[in-house]
């Protein structure tokens, strides 16, 4: 089973043609590029996209504190992960890197409007959700998977 099978697991969709948020598969070796640096990251990732989903599912009383939670461990974790990615790249000379750079960018960029948002006493777990779900969806699957070749250690 490759990569886009992955998008086919998830499971339910909602009527707006989305997967529904509970649905995020788990780590599997088909989601592996090959760097155990970013393979880790990838894992942890992954983890996270799934604490966001059943954050924004949950109406208890503590789903705010692990909004935040979640909230800070994705945007740790997804500048450390970047920066890796990006120094694994420009060492094995990626024709795509400043397409990949780009991305990385794209995604830093919504992810600062939700933590200013947070701060902001916005608490938006459904777009915490679907950024995580768009990172492992788009970013993982077709972004990173495509030039695991070029993250070797």
């Amino acid at each position: 089973m490759g990569f886009a099978s992955c998008r086919v697991k998830i499971g339910a969709i909602e009527s707006n043609g989305t997967p529904v948020m509970s649905q995020f598969p788990s780590w599997s070796d088909e989601l592996a590029v090959g760097n155990s640096q970013i393979d880790m990251q990838h894992r942890r990732l992954v983890a996270i996209c799934n604490r966001a989903s059943r954050c924004a599912e949950s109406s208890e009383v503590d789903a705010r504190r692990e909004f935040f939670s979640v909230l800070n461990d994705f945007a740790t974790l997804i500048a450390e992960h970047f920066d890796a990615e990006e120094k694994f790249l420009a060492l094995n000379n990626c024709p795509t890197l400043a397409e990949h750079r780009a991305h990385h960018e794209r995604f830093r960029e919504r992810l600062l409007d939700l933590l200013f948002s947070g701060t902001a006493g916005l608490l938006d777990k459904k777009t915490l959700a679907r950024l995580a779900r768009d990172y492992l969806l788009s970013h993982l699957t077709e972004t990173d998977l495509p030039n695991k070749h070029y993250m070797r250690e």
